[in-house]
């Protein structure tokens, strides 16, 4: 769901929501030319928050899936 607003999100979504979305460590990697938005889970392993790119292919990529779970250890090697 997409929400075109100026209303602020924890308006929306109420405060409690935003702010565990805030406290998770986030961070952006690049894979293979695709930008991906990651927020820690564990030590070992993040979730797909969002994918940063102007390639249509990488959104059609079930790889680079929002929600998607990944280890770290693969990307750094």
């Amino acid at each position: 769901m997409v929400l075109y607003t100026l209303i602020p999100m924890e308006q929306i979504f109420g405060e409690e929501e935003v702010e565990d979305e805030k406290k998770k460590k986030r961070r952006t990697i690049d894979i293979g030319g695709a930008f991906l938005e990651v927020a820690q889970v564990n030590e070992e392993e993040y979730e797909i928050v969002r994918l940063i790119s102007s390639n249509p292919s990488h959104f059609l990529d079930a790889r680079f899936q929002p929600g998607k779970k990944i280890g770290l250890k693969p990307f750094w090697h």
